[in-house]
């Protein structure tokens, strides 16, 4: 999918963790980690029923619902969890991936993502959505209390 390459090749190429494009161009770049990137980029768009091409370092369940909710048509990423591969396929995304695993491992490697275990037996993407800002939220306060 030559719409693609040019994401892939800047996320490969570059210190990015996302990048996404409409197949001509370049919308949307970042450096940040998790699934920051990709929910920045579905609040503050305008893009969301355009066919959309994605490349982003790591996609859990998560990161795979907003990829639904803003009509991607195309993803590369590194690593993809065999939920979010099921869920993209589903939805008729095109994927094309280096690894699978069971699942995203969290920041400290010793569990499942927060964020892929909070959706991880969702089915709607609109709640999927709810769930995932709830969880940053929760995730927040946190690390908030903790300072």
């Amino acid at each position: 999918m030559k719409e693609l390459k040019t994401a892939e090749n800047l996320l490969k190429n570059n210190r990015y963790s996302c990048v996404i494009s409409n197949g001509k161009e370049i919308l949307y770049t970042s450096v940040e980690k998790g699934i920051k990137p990709l929910l920045e980029f579905y609040d503050n768009n305008q893009f969301k029923n355009s066919r959309l091409y994605v490349a982003d370092k790591i996609i859990g369940k998560g990161a795979a619902f907003l990829l639904v909710l803003f009509s991607a048509k195309g993803l590369y990423t590194p690593v993809i969890s065999e939920s979010a591969l099921d869920l993209l396929q589903r939805y008729g995304i095109a994927v094309k991936y280096d690894k699978i695993v069971s699942y995203i491992k969290n920041r400290t490697g010793d569990g499942r993502c927060p964020i892929e275990s909070a959706v991880i037996d969702e089915d709607d993407p609109k709640t999927a959505y709810n769930k995932i800002v709830q969880k940053i939220k929760e995730l927040t306060k946190e690390i908030t209390t903790e300072n």
